[in-house]
């Protein structure tokens, strides 16, 4: 199981040209967070230390593979 995180006013857009290579390989999770992309944008907890404690959820209920993780970096170039 791969799980691929997207940036803060982000996607799983971000990883669209991706997941069909590395699904090849693995099963590929890429959700969108909270209040991004397609999700539902409820009056909730939008910080980092949030979306980690959503993502630590969603792992543990994940079968029992280990989950790597790709986390997307914000950089200057984009």
């Amino acid at each position: 199981v791969l799980l691929l995180v997207h940036g803060m006013a982000g996607s799983s857009q971000t990883w669209r040209e991706l997941i069909p290579r590395l699904a090849r390989h693995y099963r590929v999770i890429a959700p969108d967070l909270l209040g991004h992309g397609l999700s539902d944008k409820p009056n909730s907890d939008y910080s980092l230390g949030g979306y980690a404690v959503w993502l630590d959820h969603s792992r543990k209920e994940t079968p029992k593979a280990p989950v790597p993780t790709a986390p997307y970096m914000l950089s200057p170039h984009e």
